[in-house]
């Protein structure tokens, strides 16, 4: 892997909505053969993530934020490949930026979509709320609306519970359809608080092909870290 940095991001205002748990089988011919899916006590995963990303650019650039400021919002699930470093797949990411959008469909490969993506912030009684509305601009029109706050004190994830499992993952895989890529990231590891959600409505799961499961999802809520994106290199 290149030492050479390709972009730099900070990332704030992370809601993890992590625990929910899918049927191995069903996730399965999802993924690319090359990737075996990474389990937590004999269950698999999903994520569906939505976040703000600003100063997202090459380094050496300046901040532009009509540019490198965006929303953004994936579906992920968690894998290994040939039984390495903990991953994530990407089902689909959108973002309000066309730009962003396609920057990293040609250089990164992944599956970003453009969305129109509303989010705001309250602040109130020493807390915040974030009211995170998104609506994919394709036939497909996928969507999300979520309103969550942050709850208890932030703190690190433990090794060996599920919480690390889920969040502490630095490596992501994606394919052009031909050929397999992975790509590294690199950032402290997150200070996590828990979060409580309202779910108004949510198409994205269903449109990545899965069937959305009966159990609630267990929220987290990350402020903000610095990020190192590096490139994607074709996995061989």
């Amino acid at each position: 892997m290149t030492k050479t940095r390709s972009q730099t991001a900070r990332r704030i205002l992370v809601q993890e909505w992590r625990d929910i748990t899918v049927p191995i089988e069903q996730l399965r011919p999802l993924i690319p053969p090359e990737l075996e899916l990474d389990t937590f006590e004999g269950q698999a995963y999903i994520g569906l993530i939505p976040f703000t990303i600003t100063g997202a650019r090459p380094v050496g650039f300046p901040k532009f934020p009509p540019i490198t400021s965006f929303h953004d919002t994936n579906l992920r699930t968690y894998v290994r490949h040939r039984g390495g470093d903990p991953g994530v797949w990407l089902f689909s990411l959108d973002a309000n930026s066309l730009f962003a959008v396609q920057l990293a469909r040609r250089f990164f490969k992944l599956r970003y979509h453009l969305a129109k993506i509303e989010m705001s912030v309250t602040e109130c009684g020493g807390g915040r709320e974030i009211d995170y509305a998104m609506e994919r601009v394709d036939a497909e029109g996928a969507g999300l609306h979520v309103r969550y706050h942050p709850i208890g004190e932030a703190s690190f994830a433990e090794v060996g519970t599920l919480e690390h499992f889920l969040l502490e993952r630095y490596t992501l895989y994606t394919s052009d359809g031909a050929n397999l890529y992975s790509g590294r990231i690199r950032h402290t590891p997150y200070r996590i608080q828990s979060a409580e959600a309202e779910l108004y409505s949510e198409t994205l799961i269903e449109t990545g092909g899965i069937a959305r499961p009966a159990t609630p999802p267990l929220c987290h809520y990350v402020r903000g870290v610095d990020v190192d994106v590096f490139p994607v290199q074709r996995v061989k």
